[in-house]
């Protein structure tokens, strides 16, 4: 009787462990189960998220097993920076700012030495000649806050390599010594936009 008291007890703790066994299995595997799917729900939360162009994007656990981190883009808006046609001290050629002269006087100066720099530097195209045009180009260019000359287009052209050869003669001044004196603005420096006329006349050809 006791021999058979001691087998059930011990098949009785056979059938516990086996149970506790079970138990610990289901419980791990249904966590899996429930670790996975967030996993997966979260990769996918982040596809929807970059696809539309969001400016955070979460690193998921998957890719990271260790750690999930909230990383912002570097993606910076663009701002645009305030060109001025009009300013209270324009722009001016370079040469003028050491002499003793008046504000009119400066820009006056300045202006004579600027045609006096585009007629000797300026290069009559060949085809130009050979086809006998004249008249007029205009061209647009922003003296930037260093002085440079930027942004310089042809609005005006008569063909025949005349555009390009005033454009050329404007890009040159980037070259120069000396650049031009930038624009200023209740006491700061601005981004100006000019205007330059060049004419091409065959008279004027040495």
């Amino acid at each position: 009787m006791m021999t058979s008291n001691k087998n059930r007890s011990r098949y009785s703790t056979k059938i516990l462990a086996s149970i506790i066994t079970l138990m610990l299995i289901s419980g791990c595997t249904t966590n899996m189960f429930f670790r996975t799917f967030a996993q997966v729900a979260n990769q996918k939360a982040a596809e929807k998220e970059m696809a539309k162009g969001s400016d955070t994007y979460v690193v998921t656990e998957m890719e990271h097993p260790n750690r999930i981190i909230d990383t912002l883009s570097t993606k910076q808006p663009t701002i645009e920076k305030e060109i001025f046609k009009v300013v209270e001290d324009m722009p001016r050629f370079p040469g003028c700012e050491n002499m003793n002269l008046e504000k009119n006087g400066l820009e006056n100066c300045a202006s004579e030495k600027l045609e006096t720099y585009i007629y000797d530097n300026l290069v009559y195209p060949e085809e130009a000649i050979t086809n006998s045009i004249e008249g007029t180009v205009v061209t647009s260019f922003i003296v930037d806050t260093t002085g440079q000359l930027i942004n310089i287009k042809i609005q005006k052209d008569i063909g025949a390599g005349c555009g390009q050869a005033a454009v050329n003669v404007i890009y040159s001044m980037n070259a120069m010594p000396q650049q031009w004196r930038p624009g200023h603005q209740r006491g700061r420096r601005v981004d100006v936009l000019l205007k330059q006329e060049i004419h091409f006349n065959l008279k004027d050809l040495k």
